[in-house]
């Protein structure tokens, strides 16, 4: 819409999203290993604004004060403006973990060993966590925006603006027997893609 406001409205445009799906090794249907799962929630981002790691921080924050104390795990970079924090909190008696930037593989490893994807970003390009938790099989915690909607249905949604929603939505997925399963709404067009660069 920004694109077609700046340029004109008769360029011809098309929205052509991709992944790459082969390196997921199983389909999202395969949930044979869900009890073998970790009861943990994992954020996959770095740590620029619009990854709304400040709201997370206080709803892990608003969750210990309740007496609940679900493990997060974050891929912060080393040096992050948040480091400090996570520390404050863990003495404060929170189980935040911050494996670092890793290689893509063993981040995809640790999102299949995690039962929860949880993200509160405020704004994405594509949302490839969404994709990614879907496809391994976890229950994706997601904001309620709408580019959250054009990737996926998510198991449970929060306003990413407030932390106390997004501690609730955390309770809600912990306190749910059987959790809602999260919906691809995102088609990997690649092929089109491809198409459309060959015929040129």
């Amino acid at each position: 819409e920004n694109f077609l406001r700046t340029y004109g409205q008769g360029i011809s445009t098309e929205i052509i999203p991709f992944y790459n799906t082969t390196q997921y090794n199983r389909p999202a249907s395969d949930s044979s290993d869900s009890s073998d799962r970790i009861e943990r929630f994992i954020y996959v981002s770095n740590d620029a604004p619009h990854k709304n790691h400040g709201a997370l921080l206080d709803a892990w924050k608003e969750l210990h004060e309740q007496g609940v104390h679900p493990q997060l795990l974050l891929t912060l970079p080393v040096s992050s403006r948040f480091e400090q924090r996570v520390k404050f909190l863990n003495k404060e008696g929170c189980n935040i973990i911050n494996v670092g930037q890793l290689d893509h593989q063993v981040i995809l490893d640790e999102t299949k060993k995690s039962k929860y994807v949880i993200f509160p970003s405020i704004a994405e390009t594509l949302g490839l966590g969404l994709v990614e938790g879907f496809y391994l099989g976890c229950h994706v915690i997601a904001a309620d925006l709408p580019y959250t909607k054009e990737v996926v249905i998510p198991s449970f949604e929060f306003d990413p603006f407030s932390s106390s929603a997004i501690a609730f939505a955390v309770l809600q997925s912990l306190e749910t027997s059987v959790a809602p399963g999260t919906e691809l709404v995102l088609d990997n067009k690649i092929d089109d893609l491809l198409l459309l660069l060959s015929s040129n």
